[in-house]
């Protein structure tokens, strides 16, 4: 069943176009590239204004190591507060919890943040990220106003 066709539910106006084709024109406006390496648990993906919990580590594209949190503390970060590269939180916006990824980005969405504060040079970076918990952060609920 079809729009358009006689046993759809949706009326259609008497002069609509049915045997035409539709044309659509796509526009990619964000960009990141992830490879999942272990999916994770659930549907729910965090974002904005969620609290992240993360391990994170970053090579460049020729295998440079240029960041780690994968021993001690993972990464801990607020969606939305540009407090890592716009395009990985993006990447990590589409994960699970638990799932393990690698977020590609190159140089055109290298953006600076305070994960790494210095992207001069840099070329393309290989971001591997475990997405170990997230919750919806509340400044009133935490400051004990609510």
């Amino acid at each position: 069943m079809h729009y358009g066709e006689d046993d759809c539910p949706v009326s259609v106006a008497y002069d609509f176009p049915n045997d035409d084709e539709l044309h659509f024109g796509i526009e990619m406006l964000d960009f990141f590239k992830a490879k999942v390496i272990n999916e994770g648990l659930g549907w729910e993906s965090p974002r904005e204004p969620y609290e992240v919990t993360a391990w994170i580590s970053a090579e460049t594209g020729d295998g440079k190591l240029i960041l780690s949190y994968m021993e001690g503390e993972p990464y801990f970060f607020t969606i939305g507060k540009s407090e890592v590269l716009k395009s990985l939180e993006m990447g990590i916006g589409t994960m699970a919890c638990g799932e393990k990824a690698v977020v590609y980005v190159n140089s055109q969405y290298l953006t600076q943040s305070p994960l790494i504060p210095v992207i001069e040079g840099l070329e393309e970076v290989h971001f591997e990220v475990q997405l170990v918990h997230f919750i919806q952060g509340n400044r009133l609920f935490k400051e004990g106003k609510i």
